[in-house]
């Protein structure tokens, strides 16, 4: 059985938290890192909160042997250049899917949704889990277009699509699901 998983970075592994609370209440609060990293794209330096619970439990997915990790977040290339460093090496050697500049629009409107749909129609592998704080709202847009079919062919036996709050990222339900997804 093989499974693959795409992982987002702004809002699953790095919270943006409203407060100081709303990392606290979900993983104790000395399991929390803050730093700066320099985005050459926007020329600024972002703020990256994480819990190390969360970089944890990545991990034990990472190491599973029917487990295949892949970045799916507009950080591209910069998911293992300069995140993986600070939070001691997970995903360093993850491939990234890209964009792909200029390639038209698919079904779903959103290149991490078309890339995963693609993913599953591929048949290659028996489950996909998808994380990204996206989804939910991806998903309203779809249903309140009228396009909610759209949707709901795209998340069928074998997949989880998985949307944490972007101001606490993944949490220990969040975790929970997918340990029984992953049974």
């Amino acid at each position: 059985m093989s499974t693959i998983v795409f992982v987002d970075i702004d809002g699953v592994i790095n919270a943006i938290p409203n407060s100081g609370d709303d990392l606290t209440r979900i993983w104790p609060k000395e399991t929390w890192r803050r730093e700066g990293v320099y985005m050459r794209e926007f020329g600024v330096p972002v703020m990256i909160n994480w819990s190390t619970e969360v970089v944890d439990r990545l991990r034990a997915l990472e190491q599973r042997d029917d487990t295949e990790m892949w970045w799916c977040t507009t950080w591209r290339e910069n998911a293992s250049d300069l995140l993986s460093p600070l939070i001691g090496g997970l995903g360093y050697r993850w491939p990234y899917v890209d964009r792909q500049p200029g390639k038209p629009a698919g079904q779903h409107n959103w290149w991490k949704a078309d890339h995963v749909f693609d993913t599953i129609q591929s048949g290659r592998y028996d489950k996909v889990l998808w994380i990204d704080d996206d989804i939910a709202a991806h998903a309203n847009i779809l249903t309140m277009q009228g396009r909610g079919e759209d949707w709901r062919t795209m998340i069928k036996d074998g997949v989880l699509a998985l949307s944490p709050s972007t101001t606490t990222g993944l949490t220990p339900k969040d975790f929970g699901l997918i340990e029984r997804f992953l049974q």
